[in-house]
């Protein structure tokens, strides 16, 4: 099993998935917290493409 499994509700932008996924990580290995870099990387996603279709489809479900 594992503790969290990030997700997408639908098919995005190859481009933009790079873009969230590659700040996701970035943030994570920095911050150690899954939780606070999921949201920060989809934030600065929703900066750059305000359309909920872009950064909404990301969901983090966890474990606890």
């Amino acid at each position: 099993g594992v503790n969290h499994v990030l997700m997408t509700l639908w098919n995005i932008d190859d481009a933009v998935t790079k873009e969230f996924m590659v700040d996701f990580y970035t943030r994570l290995i920095r911050q150690k917290n899954v939780r606070l870099a999921f949201r920060q990387a989809q934030l600065k996603l929703k900066e750059k493409y305000p359309d909920v279709f872009y950064w909404g489809a990301f969901k983090l479900v966890s474990a606890f």
